[in-house]
């Protein structure tokens, strides 16, 4: 949730001369950068006027980086009469570790990202955005004409670096790495983990390529709508920017990117649209200048958007040209696809359909080349998410997981008075296994086994001196599930405090009424994050306890205090480093929470002589 405030008193640290001030978020890219919409006041004529600009907020390594990829940026297509594209530099400040720039910007207020207008199926003429961002990767390069190995280019185009990295996370999204095809959904193709290790498989072919510079990070939120009736765009952040490189390479990965960001992967049915999607992003572009493919159903407004790509490609390399650059094109995907899919810190899901628009590109890449695939074939690939039902499947029905507890701890007397029970998986964390069981409509019966195993060994706290213990419930189990919990909790003859952990919006109501009801007291977990951040939860519930990170107390400490200073005790604060401690106990802080004190530890590992003795003595 944007906090108008406390983001202009971040921008403000940066003291700007131009003193902005934030008219609205833009984004938040995938590295935590942050884009801002801000008007300052400049004099015109004489007037003072209020015009716009942008400022972006990054890491000092990122923002040193980008500026100086800036510059090059500025004058390769200033050379080219294309820096009408890149906003001109306003200033750059930093602040302890954050870099910040601001950009001039001929926009207007209503100006947004391409996602933005995706994501909100905006009324906007997608097309001629699209066109436009092509428009600048044709126009501010010199193009130069190659004969390359197509072996040799992907190399180049990923970066040795990539090279010699991707194995390990392709492997890990299923590729047989015995088998040079690889079979998936009734569709053969050739394994990337075989065809980019092994030279010989491409009997010396070659291709042609246009190589000119590369953005290189070309997705939709570096690309900013300026104007939505001419289409005007400007674009930013040039960190990864690359010369000499295949033209096509920010067209695929602009038009990959725009996919993954704003076409949604869980359902069945959409994995299903994915292949139609990735067959018809290789369609044969020789038979497009007969008679336009069928663009699929369903996935508008891609409808508008994934015919540009192809056209702009034709227009770009000429109809006589298009079967000469035809591999080119399609091993400029291979590369944004395997780019991609070896991310491990992005969602699992996303990778493997980056994989699979690789896989698509490759196949269609070595049919330009006339190189054959071997007649052989592997185990079938699967979407991750049916391969991590049925393990969910397993950890449901072989009880694969173990309950834990962690001690929390007053400050004032330095002893534990309660402890957080927690439960552990064999593999991957407990947020994931908990989204996977709420897709898979399993998060009521994964919450009631692992309840069940908790009042089964709950006898090996019996040593420990404390009030009583929290127990997570998810914030969208069903009121039977949640009251189920309730009735076996009471049978471990503990005191206990319910705790919401809240991935998704909590119904207040039915909160309100079970606890009521059932005589429970209830603790807010995580407060200040995903999707517990509204005041009015504390008001309308009453917890018991609200629990937050030490990094978002400071938003909300002032807050709370007005609300009810009560709470300001009532508060455990978690992730606390040890030199912090004595200004929580100044301001009120009661309780606190991980590491300083103790790790989490298995029921039947805890030495109750030891956290009974406490903790932060030292």
């Amino acid at each position: 949730m944007f906090n108008f405030e406390e983001s202009q008193e971040r921008l403000d640290r940066f003291e700007f001369d131009l003193l902005p001030d934030i008219h609205r978020k833009i984004n938040t890219g995938k590295s935590g950068a942050e884009i801002y919409l801000v008007q300052y006041i400049k004099k015109v004529e004489k007037k003072r006027r209020r015009v716009p600009a942008l400022v972006k907020i990054t890491t000092m390594e990122e923002g040193e980086r980008e500026e100086a990829a800036y510059k090059m940026a500025l004058h390769l297509a200033s050379e080219a009469e294309m820096n009408h594209y890149i906003p001109s530099v306003l200033d750059i400040k930093t602040f302890e570790n954050q870099h910040a720039v601001m950009y001039e910007f001929a926009g207007a207020a209503e100006s947004f990202t391409i996602n933005e207008a995706v994501e909100k199926q905006m009324a906007v003429d997608y097309s001629g955005i699209i066109n436009e961002a092509l428009n600048f990767i044709n126009g501010w390069g010199v193009e130069k004409k190659k004969i390359v190995s197509p072996y040799d280019h992907m190399i180049e185009t990923l970066g040795t670096e990539r090279w010699e990295t991707l194995f390990t996370p392709i492997k890990e999204l299923g590729a047989d790495t015995n088998s040079a095809v690889l079979s998936f959904h009734g569709n053969l193709f050739p394994n990337p983990l075989v065809y980019l290790y092994n030279k010989n498989l491409w009997k010396e072919e070659t291709m042609y390529v246009k190589h000119s510079h590369s953005h290189g990070d070309y997705h939709g939120n570096n690309i900013i709508v300026t104007d939505k009736n001419k289409s005007d765009i400007s674009i930013i952040d040039f960190a990864e920017l690359k010369q000499h490189t295949n033209l096509f390479y920010d067209y695929r990965y602009l038009e990959l990117h725009l996919l993954l960001d704003c076409f949604p992967l869980e359902s069945s049915d959409n994995q299903d649209k994915w292949m139609e999607i990735g067959s018809y992003v290789t369609r044969d572009l020789m038979k497009e200048l007969q008679q336009p493919h069928d663009i699929p159903d369903g996935i508008a407004p891609f409808d508008k958007i994934l015919p540009c790509f192809g056209a702009e490609f034709i227009e770009e390399v000429g109809e006589i040209a298009v079967k000469d650059y035809l591999p080119s094109y399609y091993i400029a995907g291979v590369c944004a696809g395997l780019i991609y899919a070896r991310r491990t810190k992005i969602n699992v899901l996303n990778r493997f359909a980056a994989f699979v628009y690789a896989l698509f590109n490759l196949k269609k890449a070595l049919q330009c080349l006339n190189i054959g695939l071997p007649n052989e074939v592997s185990l079938p690939l699967s979407w991750p998410a049916d391969r991590e039902s049925k393990e969910l499947e397993q950890i449901i029905q072989e009880k694969l997981f173990s309950i834990y507890a962690q001690p929390i701890v007053n400050t004032l007397t330095k002893e534990m008075e309660y402890v957080e029970i927690l439960t552990r998986f064999n593999s991957k964390s407990p947020d994931h296994w908990y989204d996977m069981a709420r897709r898979d409509g399993r998060l009521d019966e994964i919450t009631i086994a692992t309840c069940e195993e908790f009042v089964r060994n709950a006898n090996d706290l019996k040593a420990l001196k404390i009030k009583g213990i929290f127990y997570n419930l998810e914030a969208d189990l069903t009121k039977e599930t949640i009251v189920k919990c309730i009735e076996l909790l009471k049978q471990t003859q503990l005191s206990f405090t319910i705790e919401i952990t809240e991935h998704v919006k909590k119904d207040l109501v039915l909160w309100k009424s079970i606890a009521e009801e059932e005589g429970v007291a209830l603790s807010l977990d995580d407060f200040g994050e995903k999707a517990a951040t509204e005041l009015e939860e504390i008001t309308v519930l009453q917890p018991a306890f609200v629990k937050m990170k030490r990094n978002k107390l400071q938003e909300y400490y002032n807050a709370i205090m007005d609300l009810d200073r009560q709470y300001i005790r009532k508060m455990v604060i978690e992730h606390v480093e040890e030199e912090e401690l004595k200004q929580l106990t100044q301001d009120g802080i009661k309780y606190v929470q991980g590491w300083l004190c103790s790790v989490a530890k298995k029921l039947k590992d805890i030495d109750a002589d030891q956290w009974n003795a406490g903790f932060l003595k030292g």
